[in-house]
């Protein structure tokens, strides 16, 4: 009688396991796909914070690059001993062709990486896609040489030679603190202050 009234007892205490994990299937509160459920939840939620901070990322880098710009046009109004006239007309200038100047860079920029990986494929690589970087990386040199060449021809219409030279000078002193900034930073290493050209 003891062992009936045992087995009676384990019989119901295991149908009501099994009920309660039917139920929680039933109601979707399995333990393994509420798991799931909130590990999906979690990397929505990792992913829009990693989006937000990369626009806010990015917005700071905008302001930084406005505030480095403008503290280099004080700095180079003042070592060349700018008027007002010739400030105004290098920012102009300046305007005009940085944006041309950037799209080469970064069309370089894109073929260079384009050649690593062909050159990393198995066999040499696709010898198409090596010439055609190749092609892109020399027509952004040869373009960056004639944006040099009109923008010097149309600072010469208000900058003395002498102007031209410190201009570039400063400007080309920038472009490596700027570099160095950047690789300090991935290194984890103190940022210099890319707003104060050395002299």
């Amino acid at each position: 009688m003891r062992r009936v009234a045992l087995a009676v007892f384990s019989m119901a205490i295991a149908a009501s396991v099994g009920a309660t994990t039917s139920a929680q299937a039933q109601r979707g509160t399995n333990p393994r796909a509420a798991a799931r459920r909130e590990a999906r939840a979690e990397a929505k939620a990792e992913a829009k914070a990693e989006a937000k901070d990369g626009k806010a990322a990015e917005r700071q880098q905008q302001l930084l690059a406005g505030q480095v710009r403008q503290r280099f046009a004080q700095v180079v109004k003042q070592r060349l001993n700018l008027t007002d006239d010739q400030e105004r007309r290098l920012k102009e200038v300046n305007d005009r062709y940085e944006g041309q100047r950037d799209d080469v860079a970064r069309q370089e920029r894109q073929a260079r990486q384009n050649l690593r990986a062909a050159l990393a494929e198995p066999n040499g690589g696709d010898q198409t896609k090596i010439d055609a970087n190749m092609a892109t990386i020399t027509n952004a040199q040869r373009r960056r040489a004639e944006i040099l060449e009109s923008e010097q021809k149309d600072l010469g219409t208000f900058l003395t030679p002498k102007q031209r030279v410190q201009y570039f000078s400063l400007r080309d002193n920038l472009a490596r603190r700027i570099q160095q900034m950047q690789e300090n930073r991935a290194a984890g290493k103190p940022v210099p202050d890319p707003g104060q050209p050395q002299h």
